[in-house]
C-alpha cells in the first residue's frame, strides 16, 4: 500500500490533521522492528505524536482492526516515560498485557 506526505508545511496544533496521510508503522516490519522504524521515521521529519499515532491507532485502521470496543479484546502495553515524551521507551515496556494475560 503506497503512502505519502500530505504536504511539506509543518502544522502547529495536534488538533489539525497531520502531514503524514494514513502511515502505519510495524505492519510490514519483522518481530522487533518497531522501534527502529518508529526512529527512522522520526529521524525524517515525522513528529513524536504522529509516530506514536502510526504505531497504534493507525496501524490498528491499516490491518482492519476496530478502536476501542466495549467488551472486546483490548491489548495494553505501558511504559515509564511516555513515548510521546522519549520514543526510546518504546523499547523497554514495563507492562505488557495480551488477552488478559499479563507477559511482561
Amino acid at each position: 500500500m503506497p503512502f505519502e506526505r500530505r504536504n511539506a508545511r509543518a502544522r502547529s496544533s495536534s488538533s489539525e490533521r497531520s502531514d503524514w496521510e494514513a502511515f502505519a508503522v510495524g505492519t510490514d516490519q519483522p518481530v522487533g522492528a518497531l522501534v527502529e522504524e518508529i526512529l527512522l521515521l522520526h529521524a525524517i521529519e515525522m513528529n513524536t505524536n504522529d509516530a506514536v499515532r502510526a504505531s497504534s491507532w493507525i496501524a490498528r485502521e491499516v490491518l482492519r482492526f476496530p478502536r476501542l470496543v466495549e467488551g472486546h479484546r483490548a491489548d495494553i502495553t505501558c511504559f515509564e516515560l511516555t513515548p510521546r515524551k522519549n520514543l526510546e521507551s518504546r523499547r523497554a515496556p514495563n507492562r505488557v498485557m495480551i488477552t488478559a494475560r499479563v507477559l511482561v
